[in-house]
């Protein structure tokens, strides 16, 4: 995997509402590299994302979840797919002219949105119950160890990839240092769930500060 700045993006989960544009000021402010929004989920209607996508601007890339049409009309230029279409065989001829990244739960997904050629990975493994394992983040750090693995040995060579990939679903930096010092991921998706006690400008920095 080509060695590339740690990325860091922010998914929205909420509707819109008076304090959310504030909040995605702070965001661009604090040097994050993408903001998630799901239309599909939450409320948000086009105007109101022509508003978030001119505080983005050149520097923020705002990506869309699932819905192209409604990229096309703020013209952000990254959508991501969170489930893989296994009868898609050209992620180019459906999505012309736009950055496509790809959420995966398997080992074989993630192969899968390599050969589509897909721009970036989020991979969100399974997590083990708090009441399964004393360490809930057990299953998931060796899952990205086999997909990603800071030394690629013969062993795992048919199973490392080239496309970057993002750390999805983290609770915690103790789960996100964990990762970087056995994978070599390319970024991490993060949200509201994230070190909840801190606010956003102390969770960036945070995590800017560890993958120096």
């Amino acid at each position: 995997m080509t060695k590339t700045r740690f990325q860091i993006h922010y998914q929205i989960k909420s509707d819109f509402n008076s304090t959310l544009l504030e909040s995605i000021k702070t965001l661009v402010k604090t040097g994050i590299n993408g903001l998630v929004l799901n239309p599909g989920n939450y409320k948000i209607t086009i105007e109101q994302g022509k508003q978030i996508a001119q505080i983005c601007g050149e520097n923020v890339d705002l990506i869309i979840t699932d819905d192209l049409d409604f990229a096309k009309q703020i013209n952000a230029k990254t959508v991501f797919l969170s489930t893989l279409d296994e009868t898609m065989n050209n992620l180019a001829d459906k999505y012309p002219n736009m950055r496509i990244g790809g959420g995966a739960q398997r080992l074989a997904d993630c192969k899968n949105w390599e050969l589509l050629d897909a721009a970036y990975i989020d991979f969100n493994p399974p997590r083990a119950s708090l009441e399964e394992e004393k360490n809930p983040f057990i299953l998931g750090a060796e899952l990205y160890q086999a997909v990603i693995p800071k030394k690629v040995e013969y062993g795992w060579m048919i199973l490392s990839l080239n496309t970057p990939v993002f750390a999805s679903n983290l609770k915690s930096l103790s789960d996100l240092e964990e990762l970087i010092n056995n994978t070599q991921i390319t970024g991490v998706v993060i949200n509201d769930d994230f070190e909840p006690k801190l606010d956003l400008g102390n969770s960036i920095h945070n995590i800017r500060g560890i993958v120096k």
